[in-house]
């Protein structure tokens, strides 16, 4: 369902909302990321969906994430980044 390189962006954002303890919200990516393994292909994409609005920069681009950004705002390159491989995703299905 999702691809190589929104696996790795995904992981480094769970690390990263661990790191800043926003335990919430790993549980839940992670909840959401449960779906991939089912066999229910709208839950999947409503997952997806929930995980992109949820990366959207006015949530979470105010928290400072450690993650691997360019330019002044890292964190909103990251999540812009997360949010355009979730969509390639969308896009594919």
């Amino acid at each position: 369902m999702i691809s190589p390189k929104s696996q790795l962006l995904f992981e480094e954002l769970i690390a990263a909302l661990k790191d800043a303890e926003l335990y919430d919200n790993v549980r839940d990516f992670n909840m959401w990321a449960s779906t991939f393994s089912t066999n229910d292909q709208t839950a999947k994409i409503a997952a997806v969906r929930k995980m992109k609005d949820r990366c959207h920069p006015k949530l979470l681009g105010d928290y400072r994430l450690s993650v691997k950004g360019n330019g002044s705002y890292p964190v909103v390159e990251f999540l812009e980044r997360l949010i355009n491989s979730f969509s390639e995703d969308l896009n594919k299905q």
